[in-house]
């Protein structure tokens, strides 16, 4: 059992890994409907509940560091492989349809929070902010095709 914060950032940085090579060795399908982020994440709570680490202290602390530190240069990373000309070629009316609905789920998170604030716990507007990133910041590629 891990319950060591350098064990757990090895064995997840070994998943990932392990997981790199076979989407670059095995180019199926499968990876096309199951990106890796989302088989390292399904995986890692996968692991846990097995019971391959405890969540000890020194794991809890080393957890946040690399989800503090590496999602947002994951996220700047990932948003490199944008390409503006598709996005351009959408056209005036998705755009703002996609941008309307985004801050209409926003704005939904928001009123409920105020509405409902007293019979909310204190951690409601992270976990709402949390649900409404989840909701509008999809990760998807376009593809000209």
């Amino acid at each position: 059992m891990i319950t060591q914060g350098f064990e757990f950032l090895a064995v997840i940085f070994g998943l990932c890994g392990i997981l790199v090579w076979l989407e670059a060795r095995y180019r199926s399908a499968f990876f096309r409907w199951f990106p890796s982020i989302v088989l390292v994440m399904f995986a890692s709570m996968a692991l846990y509940t097995v019971g391959l680490w405890q969540l000890t202290e020194q794991v809890r602390e080393a957890r946040e560091s690399l989800r503090d530190n590496l999602i947002p240069a994951m996220l700047f990373l990932m948003s490199l492989k944008f390409n503006l000309v598709i996005i351009r070629k959408l056209g005036i009316r998705l755009i703002a349809l996609f941008l309307a609905s985004t801050f209409s789920i926003m704005l939904g998170f928001i009123f409920t929070q105020q509405l409902m604030r007293e019979f909310l716990g204190d951690e409601t507007p992270l976990t709402f902010a949390t649900m409404s990133a989840g909701w509008t910041g999809r990760n998807t590629e376009l593809r000209s095709r």
